[in-house]
């Protein structure tokens, strides 16, 4: 269980940083940053896709496979938070449909 937490922390401390080091404040934001890397992964890999077909030997396929690696991994990273904060608005959601009960 302790394991499961860490790991939990863990993934909220790099979605963190991530947000900090791209200046993301919103899910407007996010969903902004999320669409251009996919924009750039989409036209890195119609390039690559271009070179495999008539250079297949070609020093920049190399390149470009080293560039969409981290494009990916901040893809997947963008949606993991985007998950996240859908679970936070149901999970708010729920506690606001549930009537509240006193005890005395």
């Amino acid at each position: 269980v302790l394991r499961a937490d860490i790991r939990k922390l863990d993934a909220r401390i790099e979605q963190m940083e991530f947000l900090q080091k791209h200046q993301i404040t919103s899910r407007e934001e996010l969903l902004a940053y999320r669409t251009s890397l996919e924009e750039r992964v989409q036209a890195l890999t119609k390039e690559r896709k271009r070179l495999y077909r008539s250079e297949p030997d070609s020093v920049r396929i190399g390149q470009i496979n080293k560039v969409l690696k981290p494009l990916r991994k901040d893809i997947r990273l963008c949606i993991r938070i985007e998950q996240q904060i859908q679970r936070q608005e149901e999970e708010q959601t729920e506690k606001n449909r549930k009537p509240r009960t006193e005890s005395r």
